[in-house]
């Protein structure tokens, strides 16, 4: 009964005992929650008997961008307080931030990502960035930022990452076949990366199921995969793996990707596989003679990339090969045959002089076989093929004239073909090379008659062949009698308004004048009568045309026989002033200066007046090459006919000079400085010297060093005497702005004078004290500058006494 009893005792001491001691540690925590930092402050708090449960993260591929950054817009319940959500809900921050932040914000969150990549785990980045990178919704941008994510981590995380990674490889795999050469460049990195992280072993792995895929699709991605996990860890580490892939006898599947793989490393590496072009080249070679058709097709546009890749060398590695390829040419399969025949092109510019000529018969004469094919790519390589073999120094030129040149024209100079721009862009070359071995005459006259054919891409394709062929030619090469056909043909399209939008049209007819004179001259009336009228025709490309061409032929027209057409193309352009299109308005200004020029003014006289007044309205056009021309032309006109007008006239045209130093464009404003010291050298320069110094007290920081070196150049023509008086008392003005500009222009004309500054020094010595010891930085720079220059110069002349002594 005692005994019953203390138990009783001892539990109701027991019970109390808990109850008050939980009683206690509540209140003690209330109390420490007052007192000390809590959860929302950053720390964690551990209470006794407290169990937090690990959170576990799985991919969801059921999911929107919103659902993913929805944690900031929840309120906070009892279970946000625990670490692991608090790190979720600072990592979604930084992810938000790359997402749609500014640059600067971006750059940081990235670094604060990449530092504490260790802390968030694999588990959390790749629970949140992987789904948001396969989202729908999201642009090419965003999705570009969140690979940049996985790139910046995948160093720091190393193994950590080998279970996700065939989940960022089937993010990262469509990357390298994308259009973009960013985007490709971009895969190729994190792949790298990738594979430096988990090591070889564990790539092979992810990526062997892709092999022998049935999807093209699939065995593609995984042969560049493959390449760049060569290239990063080294051929040899990755070699027999490839060996073992490209003999595979299980599927002929995996024998196309590794077959795929080597084609995609020596796109990847170029002359740096030559080390390795033989081992390739023995791996793949039993692909030529495969049982499967896309196997031999493969192989032969492997070896065509091996042959590019080392490229001039390893001629000894392909001699085996090249009469097994040139019988796989044979072949009637269209695919087929073009891959050995690309294998061909490519192999044959490593061979040297005696090997090419003893294959040159037997490759012409298969390839002729196969110009009249309409494939395009076949077509390609075929030019390709004759481009080689015009250009090499070969006795071919009876065979190039009696079998290639009538069926050159009749099966490649097509609608089709000319369309397309990367198969014309052979065409052309391969069109100018022949002319070159088999004569210009034969090729031209072809040209002449594509040029007469009524379709329009017929005639701007040999008007571009064309030029290209006068260009290169001598004038010896080419029959007069073709030279008056094209001139004829030309004539007659130019007179009934034909126009080339680039200019090829106008460029041969100028070419065909300038270089066959003898034959030209008698259709220059002609010329003269078409563009006066063609100048006042509607269409801006025909007038533009007609610019061109009376200022390209007017350097031909100086001998005493025909100067008087240089005066009627002064006239006609004199009477265009008022062109409305600023290209076509600057063609004809320097079409006027260039017959000034040439007749050197003889025959202007007193029509120079009616020039400059229409000269200083187009002083305010904005474009920069009527800007320029116009201000040469005033300039020029000064110079040679500035008696004919009054010194109140040069002073108004002196004041819309003025403007033209607010030009954006250098060449402009260095113009207009030069015909202000032209202009000065006429009429004096104490007028213009006073337009010059009120110039110099606007703000505009490019006007003042304008108008300095104009003030430097009126100095250097008008002689420093004269000038240096006017520039000493406008200094005396405590005006910071003009004394500044003075200062400058007195530092450019020290650098045009030279030696004459020894002359000037004295005169200028009080007022360089005054600038060196002023309070503004600016003046004391620019006053060292010049004494700089004066002591230079001064040294420079001693040295030169001494030496003379």
């Amino acid at each position: 009964m005692r005994e019953s009893i203390k138990t009783i005792q001892t539990n109701i001491k027991d019970n109390t005992y808990k109850k008050n001691k939980n009683e206690n540690i509540s209140s003690f925590n209330k109390k420490l929650d007052i007192i000390l930092p809590g959860e929302n402050d950053g720390y964690r708090v551990f209470y006794l008997n407290d169990q937090e449960d690990k959170h576990t993260y799985t991919i969801n591929t059921n999911f929107k961008t919103g659902n993913i950054f929805s944690t900031f817009s929840e309120k906070k319940g009892k279970n946000v307080n625990k670490i692991n959500e608090i790190k979720e809900r600072k990592f979604l921050k930084l992810l938000l931030k790359i997402k749609n932040g500014l640059p600067i914000q971006r750059k940081n969150a990235l670094k604060q990502i990449s530092i504490k990549a260790n802390e968030f785990g694999p588990n959390l980045i790749f629970h949140h960035v992987l789904p948001l990178i396969m989202d729908p919704t999201l642009d090419s941008h965003e999705r570009h930022l969140m690979v940049k994510v996985i790139e910046r981590i995948l160093l720091k995380l190393k193994s950590l990452i080998r279970p996700y990674i065939s989940k960022i490889l089937l993010i990262i795999l469509p990357l390298l076949i994308e259009e973009d050469n960013f985007a490709r460049i971009e895969g190729r990195e994190i792949i790298a990366s990738l594979t430096k992280a988990v090591g070889v072993a564990t790539m092979i792995t992810a990526l062997r199921p892709d092999i022998d895929n049935i999807d093209e699709y699939v065995r593609n991605t995984c042969a560049r995969a493959f390449s760049v996990v060569a290239i990063s860890v080294g051929i040899p580490v990755l070699l027999p793996f490839i060996v073992a892939v490209c003999k595979s006898k299980k599927s002929w599947h995996a024998r196309h990707t590794g077959i795929k793989i080597v084609q995609q490393i020596a796109m990847l590496m170029g002359n740096s596989l030559v080390p390795y072009c033989k081992t390739f080249l023995g791996i793949i070679k039993h692909g030529l003679i495969d049982e499967n058709i896309r196997i031999r097709t493969i192989t032969a546009l492997t070896v065509a990339n091996l042959a590019e890749a080392v490229f001039p060398y390893g001629i000894r590695i392909f001699d085996n090969l090249i009469d097994l390829l040139t019988e796989g040419i044979k072949f009637p399969q269209k695919k087929l045959s073009s891959a050995f025949l690309k294998a061909v092109s490519c192999i044959i510019p490593l061979l040297n002089s005696s090997d090419s000529s003893n294959y040159c018969s037997v490759i012409l004469s298969l390839i002729l076989e196969k110009f009249s094919t309409p494939d395009i790519e076949i077509k390609k390589i075929m030019l390709k093929i004759i481009l080689f073999f015009c250009n090499a120094n070969l006795d071919k030129t009876d065979y190039f004239l009696k079998k290639i040149y009538y069926s050159f024209f009749s099966c490649f100079w097509t609608k089709n073909t000319i369309k397309n721009n990367s198969i014309f862009y052979f065409l052309k070359k391969a069109t100018i090379s022949f002319s070159e071995k088999i004569g210009k005459n034969y090729v031209m006259t072809k040209l002449l008659y594509m040029i007469k054919n009524e379709n329009e891409v017929f005639k701007f394709r040999a008007l571009e062949t064309l030029y290209e062929l006068l260009e290169k030619s001598s004038t010896n090469k080419i029959s007069f009698l073709l030279v008056e056909e094209f001139l004829e043909i030309f004539l007659k399209l130019f007179s009934s308004g034909f126009y080339d939008v680039k200019g090829f049209f106008i460029k041969n007819l100028i070419i065909l004048f300038v270089n066959y004179s003898s034959v030209s001259f008698k259709y220059i009336n002609q010329i003269i009568y078409v563009t006066k009228k063609n100048l006042r025709n509607k269409n801006t490309l025909i007038r533009r045309a007609s610019a061109q061409l009376v200022t390209g032929i007017l350097y031909k027209l100086n001998n005493y026989q025909t100067k008087h057409y240089i005066y009627q193309i002064t006239f006609i352009l004199n009477e265009n002033l008022n062109e409305e299109d600023p290209i076509t308005l600057g063609i004809v200004i320097f079409g006027i200066i260039k017959a000034l020029k040439i007749s050197e003014m003889a025959f202007l006289g007193t029509s120079g007046r009616i020039i400059i007044p229409k000269l200083i309205p187009i002083l305010r056009n904005k474009n920069a090459e009527v800007q320029k021309n116009a201000v040469i032309l005033l300039g020029y006109l000064a110079d040679k006919m500035g008696v004919f007008l009054s010194p109140k006239e040069w002073l108004r045209i002196s004041f819309s000079l003025l403007d033209i130093f607010r030009s954006d464009f250098k060449n402009v404003r260095r113009n207009a400085v030069n015909t202000f010291g032209i202009i000065a050298k006429v009429i004096g320069p104490q007028d213009i010297l006073f337009f010059l110094l009120n110039n110099l007290k606007v703000q505009e920081r490019q006007c003042r060093i304008s108008t300095a070196i104009a003030i430097a150049v009126i100095c250097e023509i008008c002689s420093p005497i004269i000038v240096l008086p006017f520039l000493i008392q406008e200094y005396i003005i405590l005006d910071s702005n003009i004394q500044n500009g003075i200062l400058k222009s007195l530092a450019f004309l020290f650098e045009f004078i030279g030696e004459q500054t020894k002359n000037l020094i004295l005169i200028l010595l009080p007022l360089l004290e005054s600038a060196i010891t002023n309070q503004d930085v600016v003046h004391r720079q620019i006053a060292c500058n010049i004494i700089q220059v004066n002591f230079l110069v001064i040294a420079c002349k001693y040295k030169r006494f001494k030496h003379e002594l």
